[in-house]
């Protein structure tokens, strides 16, 4: 059984709606404008895994993620979780997006999948905690 863990320091970002725009002719196209932070995260996300992995793991995979994200003063002292933007949902599918092609083929190949959304604690930077399992 393989098995690979890295961290990427920054913010997380989730994945934002698609927006549409129609073009000349009546067709509607779906983007996500280009000045939106989830490039760069997902650039951060691809980078970090490029350095860990050599090739795409193969067959079913198990995936844990940890998002640790920045303490506001609205925040309890003693909160632990974070509940407040981003979703959880779309934090999770920025990062699946990212490790497709290097982490592992096809997404489908997610068979067991955990996430958690951490505030920091005092003196932790904010930071996406990833561990691949190949399964058997």
């Amino acid at each position: 059984m393989s098995q690979v863990k890295f961290t990427v320091p920054g913010l997380p970002v989730g994945q934002p709606r698609h927006r549409v725009a129609v073009r000349s002719g009546g067709r509607a196209r779906a983007y996500i404008p280009r000045s939106h932070p989830v490039h760069e995260y997902k650039a951060r996300v691809a980078l970090v895994a490029r350095r860990r992995l050599r090739e795409p793991l193969t067959g079913p995979i198990g995936v844990r993620l940890v998002f640790v994200v920045a303490r506001s003063t609205r925040d309890r002292v003693r909160a632990r979780w974070a509940a407040k933007k981003p979703d959880l949902d779309n934090l999770v599918k920025a990062v699946l997006d990212a490790l497709e092609g290097i982490a592992f083929e096809n997404d489908r190949q997610i068979v067991q999948l955990s996430a958690k959304k951490l505030l920091a604690a005092k003196g932790t930077a904010p930071c996406t905690r990833v561990q691949l399992c190949q399964l058997e």
